[in-house]
């Protein structure tokens, strides 16, 4: 059985690791939000300390309002990630929420704290078909994470997920699918994820080396999640394993505080008039891997 093993490997630091709360999405979100806090010129998108998941990092994903009241329209205003994303009781979140709702939280001040959290986000869509290797490592080379959403077909149904991919290594695993009477033998990358799971939680996923043996995600001796890169229209599933495969990607970039850009020298854009937000059109399944078929709905 062949053991991947991580040699020359990208991996972005300080990607905070949060565990679900009330949906994948707006734990995912929080992620993102959690890393960019973390940078100089940042600070400001969380009131706190987001580096771990605390109760207020919690509130953030999920509010006690969106808990109570996680039904649209709601009856509170938003003040959560799950808020404008529209995250459902059971915590599924309709795939176009996902970036319009990650853009609105990131351009949001809330009004309750001493500080203004609102920045100017740029988030950019990326289907399976338009999605390349190039844009993911470019953008973890730009040093920014990417929420991934991705599916696994289990008797004939696909079920959703959403992660945040961090890190990158070439050539990692070697990976076979089954089509028709034919073996198709891959050599893919490995992704380095933050899944939103305990380590032992069998929804890390699985899938079959060369030899038709089991591979597993691979934790390295840095704590650091590895999943091979398998796509959507590359790899065909089987629907007796747990392999997660890629459908779509969403970057996020966000401006930084107009002190920092003067620091960096970087030019500044002034914002004029409101700010004008598209909503992307998709036609792909709700994301969640908590869910249930009854619980799927499509976009």
């Amino acid at each position: 059985m062949f053991v991947p093993a991580v040699a020359q490997a990208t991996v972005l630091s300080g990607v905070p690791a949060y565990y679900w709360y009330h949906g994948c999405s707006p734990t995912t979100a929080g992620m993102m939000v959690g890393y960019w806090d973390g940078l100089p010129g940042y600070q400001d998108l969380f009131d706190g300390d987001a580096s771990v998941e605390t109760q207020a990092v919690r509130d953030m994903i999920s509010s006690p309002e969106h808990i109570a009241d996680p039904y649209l329209p709601y009856d509170h205003p938003e003040n959560c990630i799950a808020d404008f994303m529209g995250t459902g009781a059971s915590g599924i979140t309709e795939y176009p929420n996902i970036p319009w709702g990650l853009e609105q939280y990131v351009e949001w001040d809330n009004p309750d704290t001493a500080i203004n959290e609102s920045y100017q986000a740029e988030v950019a869509v990326f289907q399976f078909w338009e999605l390349s290797w190039n844009t993911y490592t470019g953008e973890i080379d730009s040093g920014r994470p990417v929420m991934l959403n991705i599916l696994l077909w289990l008797g004939g149904s696909p079920y959703g997920h959403t992660v945040v991919g961090y890190g990158y290594q070439e050539d990692m695993f070697e990976i076979s699918y089954v089509n028709g009477d034919e073996q198709v033998n891959l050599t893919v990358p490995g992704i380095a994820v933050r899944d939103t799971w305990g380590e032992e939680d069998p929804n890390g996923g699985s899938w079959m080396d060369w030899d038709r043996q089991v591979v597993r995600p691979i934790l390295d001796e840095d704590g650091v999640e590895w999943w091979p890169w398998l796509k959507l229209g590359e790899y065909v599933p089987d629907a007796a394993l747990g392999d997660w495969i890629v459908y779509q990607a969403v970057t996020l970039n966000i401006v930084p505080e107009p002190a920092t850009v003067a620091l960096l020298a970087i030019p500044f854009v002034a914002l004029i008039g409101s700010r004008l937000r598209r909503r992307a059109r998709q036609t792909v399944v709700v994301v969640d891997a908590k869910d249930t078929p009854s619980d799927r709905r499509r976009a």
